[in-house]
């Protein structure tokens, strides 16, 4: 099947497009399934580089994943727009070239695919993870969702309740607002999710009990994990990594310490979010917050989005921190440089100013409502929106039913929008990609005269550089219990070594960044040399017919070169 950036796919149709790329171009795609859901889909990630300049463990790679919360569909499309872009462009565009031939990915399109399976077949109500129950086991009595007027969809219903919070606004009648003090003489609602009551009757307005699916497996990994409802934390799980999903993950990427970057798709906000979640930006290495920052402008001059702190600009000042989230881990636990990028905003694509994410999905003025219904009508035809229609319900008697029809409104963009979102989340991924360590070797010999028995003495001299822009150690702190392991020079030859040593190790190498150096942050007061550049070994050889040389790092990978 023929990829269509203008859809959202179901988990054997991803897994079919993965297959055809490996296909179609075997020598850039392999595919192999990390793992099982919950349910037992395979958890399938597609690896790219071409395999005539080495190997993906050879290179600096990213991980690039997309669908581990059920509803935020459009990352696995864009997750599929980049191997698309990358295949069809290798050997014509320049930058799917470089980025193939001299670094690797590593792309999980979909990490809960139970739960993007139910998005796009079962709309009973909200699905933020997984399929598996947590953390309650047994269903609480109240209000549970279900199509209760029988047209295909569970949407809103509005209870006439004169003791209700909400009221219709006086602008628009399909929008509802906060009563105000001193209104009176209603009518009043409440507003709840359309369903139907299970279990016995209690006095007062009808709950919503929570859900049974309470599980964030973007909770659910190892940095600073926090048991439910410690400290406010939500659907971490029983333990950390307690998930198929994130064990699948965590332990691939733990399996390759070249994986330097990594951007995890998500949906609702329209930003780019990184750590930390837990700590503010003045605890950072300054090197790293500083390179965080430039990849993070990168990030805005290619997708238009903002890149926000998540402890700093996602949460308000009185919310406790993010815990166990998917990019705190990478960095703190593996040293990758890790984005949360948000793909889609209704308020921006209706033209508002979203210059407050976290004010904006939660407190919005009545002007911003009304101007996202009227980008509703003008480029959906209305479709997004279901005007309310009475409805006798079997239990609470009169009550309408209508509202947001959310999954490609407020949560994806709608399908005609999703190749210009997912296009941008992509431009980001490859140059992100393109970014990481990498080595250049480069081999010299030069006949300085002959031994006493007549066999030539030669000097060989090995010029190793870091042609890439993080350096080779990648983060300025090395994950607890490493220490910023340099570069290894290894010589293999026939030949008698009679200076030098075979095996040499090298400290690490700077890449173009050089943002590690404070001496070049100001240019008009620079008073030293900078700190990058090549590092030179030289070894003195009797008799050589052969000489291999290897430059290996852990992060940046290696390279060898034969004379």
């Amino acid at each position: 099947m023929s990829f269509d950036p203008a859809r959202y796919y179901r988990h054997d149709e991803i897994a079919a497009l993965l297959r055809g790329f490996a296909e179609a171009r075997p020598d850039l795609v392999t595919v192999e399934e990390i793992g099982r859901s919950h349910q037992g889909r395979a958890i399938l990630v597609a690896t790219l580089t071409n395999h005539a300049t080495g190997p993906a463990e050879s290179k600096s790679a990213l991980w690039l994943d997309a669908n581990i919360h059920a509803e935020e569909l459009a990352g696995s499309t864009a997750a599929l727009l980049v191997i698309d872009r990358l295949v069809t462009g290798h050997g014509r565009d320049p930058l799917a070239t470089e980025v193939l031939d001299h670094h690797a990915l590593h792309v999980c399109p979909r990490v809960s695919p139970d739960g993007a399976e139910r998005a796009l077949t079962d709309r009973r109500g909200r699905l933020r993870s997984s399929l598996r129950p947590y953390p309650l086991l047994d269903e609480l009595p109240g209000l549970h969702p279900a199509d209760v007027d029988g047209d295909g969809e569970v949407l809103q219903m509005r209870v006439p309740d004169e003791l209700g919070p909400w009221r219709v606004s006086e602008r628009d009648p399909r929008l509802m607002v906060q009563r105000r003090p001193g209104d009176r003489g209603g009518p009043f609602y409440r507003l709840t999710v359309e369903g139907l009551v299970r279990g016995p009757a209690e006095p007062g307005p009808v709950r919503v009990p929570p859900s049974p699916f309470g599980l964030d497996l973007n909770r659910n990994f190892p940095f600073e994990w926090a048991r439910e409802g410690e400290g406010g934390a939500r659907g971490g799980g029983p333990f950390p990594l307690s998930e198929p999903e994130t064990r699948a993950v965590a332990e691939y990427l733990a399996a390759r310490p070249t994986i330097v970057g990594a951007n995890t798709l998500h949906t609702w906000s329209g930003a780019i979010l990184r750590p930390s979640s837990t700590h503010p930006d003045a605890e950072l290495p300054r090197a790293d917050l500083r390179r965080y920052e430039a990849l993070g402008a990168l990030g805005t001059r290619l997708t238009g989005w903002p890149c926000l702190s998540t402890f700093h600009g996602f949460r308000a000042a009185h919310e406790p921190p993010i815990r166990g989230a998917f990019d705190d881990w990478c960095y703190e636990h593996l040293g990758v440089f890790a984005f949360t990028t948000e793909l889609w905003s209704i308020g921006a694509a209706a033209g508002l100013p979203v210059d407050d994410v976290h004010r904006f999905l939660r407190e919005r003025s009545e002007d911003e409502d009304l101007a996202i219904l009227a980008w509703n009508d003008r480029v959906l035809d209305g479709a997004g929106f279901e005007r309310w229609r009475s409805f006798p319900h079997p239990q609470l008697g009169p009550v309408e039913i209508g509202g947001w029809r959310t999954l490609f409104t407020w949560s994806n963009p709608p399908p005609a929008l999703l190749p210009e979102v997912a296009a941008a989340a992509a431009r980001f991924a490859i140059e992100q990609a393109a970014l990481g360590p990498r080595l250049a070797l480069d081999l010299r010999v030069e006949t300085v005269g002959a031994s006493p028995v007549g066999a030539p003495l030669r000097k060989l001299v090995a010029i190793v550089e870091n042609r890439g822009w993080l350096p080779t150690q990648v983060v300025a702190r090395p994950p607890a219990g490493e220490r910023a392991r340099g570069v290894t020079l290894t010589l293999e030859t026939d030949a008698e070594v009679l200076l030098g040593r075979r095996r040499v190790e090298l400290p690490p190498l700077a890449g173009i960044s050089l943002l590690d150096d404070e001496r070049v942050a100001e240019p008009v007061f620079f008073g030293g040399a900078e700190g990058g550049g090549p590092a030179v070994v030289e070894w003195l050889l009797r008799g050589a017919q052969a000489v291999t040389v290897e430059a290996a790092s852990p992060r940046a990978g290696r390279v060898t070169r034969t004379i």
